[in-house]
């Protein structure tokens, strides 16, 4: 995935906030409510155009159904918040993600046999984990790619 250099959006950011002190912003507002996207591709120019070009393909690239064929838990730390819910921290401590305690329980299921066969099973069990928790997992590095056993 591409990083976003920091240091290259600050002085971007700080130039609008400069823009707008003193603004009339309901004025402002309308004038800008009313531009086409080129338009304001023009007007931010080459920059605009260049971070724009990488957020849609970071965007892109995060929404992408490109979920490995074979999972295992990756690194994670987890508490018990009650009897249905589990809070579990994968990347990063800052992040957590609350699973239903049932998701958290088949975590041990993704044992690197292909996701399909492990989806399968769980199904059999009357868990259903659908492609969006599946996808948030994976996202979270709860689940990360594991090579075929």
């Amino acid at each position: 995935m591409n990083n976003v250099d920091s240091e290259l959006l600050i002085p971007l950011y700080a130039g609008w906030v400069e823009q707008l002190k003193g603004a009339d912003s309901k004025r402002d507002a309308r004038l800008v409510d009313r531009l086409e996207w080129e338009s304001v591709m023009q007007i931010g120019g080459t920059e605009c155009v260049r971070i724009s070009t990488l957020l849609k393909d970071c965007f892109s690239e995060m929404k992408a159904p490109n979920i490995p064929d074979h999972l295992g838990p990756g690194l994670f730390k987890s508490v018990v918040l009650n009897d249905e819910k589990v809070r579990v921290w994968g990347y990063s401590q800052y992040d957590p993600i609350d699973l239903p305690r049932t998701i958290f329980q088949s975590l041990s299921s993704f044992n690197g046999s292909p996701n399909t066969v492990v989806l399968q099973r769980l199904h059999e069990r009357g868990i259903i984990l659908t492609p969006e928790w599946l996808r948030k997992l994976y996202d979270f590095g709860i689940l990360i790619a594991q090579h075929n056993p």
